[in-house]
């Protein structure tokens, strides 16, 4: 079972660090605004217009799918990816 920090998993976090617009999906993700789905497609919450009036640029990622680290470095969990998405996604 995934741990329950609510922290993505440096393996899950590669290649989203490397420019501000990534740093930005990659705290949205920390705090439950964004997600990604087990088939690798970021979701949005509704919850960051509701909490913070703005949110449009994200919005338009929608769906957009996720681009996975070539080998050897590992694919994301979809184990984990669940548990994120029930647990920490604010849906």
């Amino acid at each position: 079972m995934p741990r329950t920090s609510g922290r993505m998993p440096s393996s899950v976090r590669i290649g989203w660090r490397t420019g501000s617009c990534c740093a930005r999906i990659s705290t949205l993700f920390d705090a439950g605004y964004v997600t990604v789905t087990p088939s690798l497609e970021l979701r949005v919450s509704r919850r960051i217009r509701e909490e913070f009036e703005n949110g449009r640029d994200y919005y338009a990622l929608e769906g957009s799918p996720l681009r996975v680290p070539l080998p050897p470095a590992p694919r994301p969990s979809a184990e984990y990816l669940e548990w994120h998405g029930d647990t920490v996604f604010r849906g």
